[in-house]
């Protein structure tokens, strides 16, 4: 699609709704200001909410095509999360900086989202205990993420440290945010300001908003779901459009290039991967759970997090990619260095394996995981294994063929090419279409 339209046209909605309840609250002086509020929620509630999160939504998206987009269409997006002040991350930078990361290695140490997401998992106690506390709390959240977010931080609670390489962008960011709001309150008044501020929280699920289903089931790995890590929507198609395709979450994740117009395609073109998989039936039946789940307990388990990397101590070294507008400068660079240092690498490996001996995971193998699908469809990313003391004779033919079957992936070899499993190579020929085909444009 052109993003630059679809952008552009909703940033232009959003903006023509907030001058009208600007203008709403402004000429209220028969009904009192409160009348021209209520314009203003009403508003925000329903056509604000949809532009907010989409907003947020496009920009995910173009993010995975970054190396295709021109000056104004990042000017689009930075100025599309201009308008969400003091609510929600910063959606322009961290997409384009960290999101492909993400993809990359999802549910994993590396993985920036597992503490951004830990907020609408893993509630205060005093609140998480009482369904008014948590409804109460993904407001608070909602209207007031980077105020949370940088709190949480400095007192520790849940340190977001890859932030903090970002001091100055995020300063400047902050204080730009608050200059639009500021803008907005001069030239439109009050009013302007409440329907970004409501739009912008209710897209972040701020007073159990219908929004509050995509943040809450994106990543839902739960017992109920086999800890599936990944987890789409299969309930109403209106709210699949009303989302953007957001909610075809697996798809996405699965083919992160094909845009929210064609996304829906994949399931048809590839029915015997998706059909066996868990799905959300019921966006109110979900969003009614996580209220009512008051047992003080985190509500999921973040792309299996907690089940597959966090309490598994014997672990391969990840290989986590750069975000794609740095990559094509880095990657000549890296590939020189990795190259140099390999034979050394090696060796280390070696000995650290000898000396530990049966100890356990001394040797870390290195692991090149780039099947983002695979770990969508629920695959362990990661599984404990116990090395016994062996030769390294044994470790390349014994326990290598045990930890390369229980991961699902192959370790890497620099007299080897990379081989792929039947799953792969389905997957690869289903999404070759033909010319003509709904794909083939992309």
């Amino acid at each position: 699609p052109s993003y630059e339209a679809w952008l552009g046209g909703l940033l232009l909605l959003h903006l023509l709704l907030a001058c009208a309840c600007g203008w709403a609250c402004a000429s209220a002086s028969a009904g009192g200001w409160l009348a021209g509020a209520a314009v203003a929620v009403g508003a925000s509630a329903t056509l604000g909410a949809f532009c907010a999160f989409n907003l947020q939504q496009l920009t995910h998206e173009i993010s995975h095509n970054v190396l295709n987009t021109s000056y104004g269409l990042h000017a689009l997006m930075f100025l599309s999360d201009l308008s969400f002040g003091v609510c929600g991350p910063g959606w322009h930078s961290y997409y384009l900086l960290l999101h492909n990361q993400h993809h990359q290695s999802a549910g994993s140490r590396e993985d920036p989202d597992v503490s951004f997401q830990m907020y609408w998992s893993v509630i205060p106690r005093t609140l998480s205990t009482t369904r008014m506390g948590r409804v109460a709390w993904v407001t608070i959240f909602g209207l007031f993420t980077q105020i949370v977010v940088l709190t949480c931080h400095f007192i520790g609670v849940n340190r977001l440290n890859f932030l903090m390489q970002f001091k100055l962008p995020l300063a400047f960011l902050l204080a730009s945010k608050l200059a639009f709001w500021c803008g907005s309150y001069y030239l439109f008044g009050m009013g302007s300001v409440l329907y970004l501020w409501l739009s912008s929280g209710f897209a972040l699920g701020a007073f159990a908003h219908p929004y509050l289903g995509f943040w809450i089931i994106q990543h839902l790995a739960v017992p109920k779901n086999g800890h599936q890590p990944t987890v789409s929507y299969g309930g109403s198609e209106w709210w699949q459009y009303a989302n953007f395709g957001a909610l075809r979450h697996v798809e996405h994740h699965d083919f992160p290039t094909i845009p929210f117009t064609l996304v829906h395609k994949v399931r048809d073109i590839a029915p015997e991967y998706y059909r066996d998989l868990y799905k959300v039936p019921s966006i109110v039946g979900i969003i009614w759970e996580w209220i009512c789940h008051t047992d003080g307990t985190a509500w999921m388990d973040f792309a299996a997090n907690q089940r597959y990397v966090m309490s598994t101590s014997e672990l391969p070294t990840l290989t986590v990619g750069r975000p794609r507008l740095l990559h094509s400068i880095l990657s000549p660079i890296s590939a020189r260095a990795e190259q140099l240092l390999q034979p050394k690498n090696d060796a280390e490996k070696r000995q650290a394996h000898m000396g530990h001996g049966g100890g356990g995971g001394g040797g870390g193998s290195s692991v090149e995981e780039d099947r983002g699908g695979e770990r969508s469809r629920g695959s362990v990313v990661a599984a404990k294994t116990d090395f016994e003391e062996s030769s390294q004779d044994d470790w390349e033919q014994g326990d290598e063929d045990l930890l390369e079957a229980q991961l699902g992936v192959e370790l890497h070899h620099d007299d080897e090419t990379d081989r792929h499993t039947d799953a792969d190579e389905k997957r690869s020929a289903a999404t070759r279409a033909p010319p003509g085909s709904p794909l083939s444009s992309q």
